[in-house]
């Protein structure tokens, strides 16, 4: 939130002039500025920067559970309008309202509103597996290895403990959107009877999306 002078601010003694109050929380930054239009363009400039998103997860607007709003948005669409949908996450959306609605995403998230008269849960499926695919690094890529180790595990109480250890390797924006996506993801399976989109399908499709790909290579 900003906020220019008011007498909260001039209650705090701090130096004369116009003072932009910038409040994120847990911090508060006050910034005073030397005249009213500096103030205008720090405005300007805050804004941009906080509204625009950028293409990895740390530069996304974040819901209060640390998931970016593309994520959030998407999959409450899917759940509602997609859940029992024949091949969800599986069959193709429109192109144009792809493209169209990760521009509006990366634009200002917190302002998009997907509406069901401009696109169908098949855009907005693939807008969020796109988005994922699209990350500078697969959301678990840099445990992926052990991830997949752990599945060789036996003990389902070894299993769960590995796991625990794993997850807390992630930074809280990894897991708040890894545990926001599998519990969709869940769900999405426990409809299998109706959107023929058992656990298997689901990953077959999502395994690569979130899981990066090692490929060795030899270089002559």
């Amino acid at each position: 939130m900003l906020k220019d002078s008011d007498e909260t601010i001039r209650n705090l003694h701090i130096e004369s002039g116009p003072t932009l109050m910038i409040d994120c929380p847990p911090f508060t930054v006050y910034m005073t500025m030397s005249s009213p239009r500096e103030t205008k363009i720090w405005r300007h400039i805050i804004r941009e920067v906080a509204h625009n998103n950028g293409f990895s997860l740390i530069d996304q607007q974040l819901t209060k559970f640390n998931v970016p709003v593309i994520v959030d948005k998407c999959i409450n669409f899917v759940y509602i309008h997609g859940s029992m949908s024949e091949g969800i996450y599986r069959k193709s959306g429109s192109e144009n309202s792809i493209l169209k609605l990760l521009s509006a995403f990366r634009a200002d998230a917190f302002n998009v509103e997907i509406t069901r008269n401009e696109y169908n849960e098949h855009d907005v499926a693939n807008v969020l597996k796109r988005f994922m695919r699209d990350l500078p690094e697969r959301l678990m890529g840099k445990l992926s290895e052990s991830f997949m180790c752990v599945t060789e595990l036996t003990k389902a109480t070894e299993k769960i403990q590995a796991y625990k250890e794993l997850l807390a390797r992630l930074s809280s924006i990894e897991r708040g959107t890894l545990k926001k996506i599998v519990g969709h993801l869940a769900f999405i399976s426990s409809q299998k009877t109706k959107n023929k989109m058992s656990t298997k399908n689901l990953t077959i499709i999502w395994g690569p999306t979130l899981l990066q790909n090692h490929v060795s290579t030899e270089i002559a």
